[in-house]
């Protein structure tokens, strides 16, 4: 079933799940979300399975036109998520109806939004995930959303008349900054960088 076509596609809109697993050993990424939280909540306010695929922006989100009526959420980084200038609630469900355009503006806070739709994104299934990893060409069509791209879901068995008002408690909503502390690790290839530069 067809969900959304892509207008624009953002800076870096792809589609995740939770991941692949057990291919490392053979060099193949686990992919997945950057935000398994987001992702997971996102997927259980829409009613799907925790680990369904989702469509993940990063900093610059898409426009995308809705094909028919649609249950979602959207979690994560607050992407200024709009339909037709009038701002969209985070961290909660909602229907969105037949030809509605869904916008994304400045980032707010964080930098990865997470668009689940009840029933989840229907790309294939690659190695036990239908996470895409652009760099080697696995999952869906192997690269990020571009536009034309139509977006397909799973029958969800939503029905017009569902609309309870499903979200997460203020309280655990993660708060998204714009200062991380990061943990560094030198690897194998710490001689590629001068002290300087590892300094930094």
């Amino acid at each position: 079933m067809r969900a959304f076509e892509v207008i624009l596609p953002g800076a870096f809109t792809t589609v995740q799940d939770l991941g692949r697993y057990g291919y490392q050993k053979y060099g193949v990424s686990i992919s997945g979300a950057m935000d398994r939280f987001a992702l997971r909540v996102a997927n259980l306010l829409v009613g799907n399975d925790e680990g369904g695929a989702v469509v993940e922006a990063t900093i610059i989100g898409p426009k995308l036109k809705a094909l028919g009526k649609i249950r979602m959420a959207i979690t994560g980084a607050d992407l200024s998520p709009d339909i037709g200038g009038e701002s969209l609630p985070m961290w909660r469900a909602f229907n969105v109806s037949e030809g509605s355009i869904l916008s994304f503006g400045a980032p707010r806070s964080g930098c990865r939004a997470y668009l689940a739709v009840a029933g989840g994104i229907d790309v294939p299934v690659v190695m036990g995930s239908r996470s895409i990893h652009t760099r080697s060409n696995l999952g869906g069509n192997g690269r990020t959303l571009a536009k034309g791209d139509l977006i397909k879901i799973k029958d969800s068995g939503f029905r017009s008349q569902e609309s309870g008002v499903y979200q997460l408690i203020e309280g655990l909503v993660p708060l998204y900054g714009r200062e991380w502390k990061v943990r560094v690790v030198m690897g194998p290839q710490n001689d590629y960088f001068t002290r300087r530069g590892i300094g930094t």
